[in-house]
């Protein structure tokens, strides 16, 4: 996007500049706010090339270099608070999030109910399909991560590091 982004919870700032030292010892940097209406509302941030998605207390967002866009989908009703076909309402108050991108599909742990340090279900998004996906496992994860090669890996609450399944090969990781 063409410079240096910091995301807080008030918005999201571009940094630019040369970094140059003039002769005053002031630094050639500007702090620019965006002035985005959705900020950053925690730590749950991934990228995958020119693609930046962020958690905002709407749901997760594109960040697009100077707004920002919601991704929406069959998940909204539980994002706003909303029980839906058994499933409880997304824990966007207390519940920690964290997701990763790999293979075009964003990979979002995602506690529900009374869940908060971790959760036993994966919302995923694919980009290309813009579709949502819903997968429940039988351990409750702490972190996701996409490694250097590409695979997709997540931390349980036992401590086992664990290799999800290939997003290639599925279609639907």
């Amino acid at each position: 996007f063409g410079g240096l982004y910091i995301g807080t919870s008030k918005d999201i700032y571009r940094v630019s500049g040369t970094g140059a030292e003039y002769p005053d010892a002031t630094i050639d940097f500007q702090v620019e706010p965006l002035n985005i209406n959705s900020p950053p509302v925690d730590a749950a941030v991934s990228t995958d090339g020119n693609i930046l998605i962020y958690r905002a207390e709407d749901g997760p967002r594109v960040f697009l270099g100077n707004s920002s866009s919601p991704i929406r989908g069959s998940t909204d009703l539980l994002w706003r608070g909303y029980t839906r076909h058994g499933v409880s309402p997304i824990n966007g108050l207390t519940g920690r999030f964290r997701m990763a991108i790999a293979d075009g599909v964003l990979h979002m742990l995602t506690p529900e109910g009374a869940s908060t340090t971790s959760s036993a279900i994966i919302y995923k998004y694919n980009l290309g399909q813009q579709q949502w996906y819903r997968h429940t496992y039988g351990q409750a994860w702490r972190s996701i991560y996409r490694n250097p090669d590409g695979t997709l890996t997540a931390g349980d609450v036992a401590g086992f590091v664990w290799k999800l399944e290939d997003a290639a090969a599925t279609g639907d990781a």
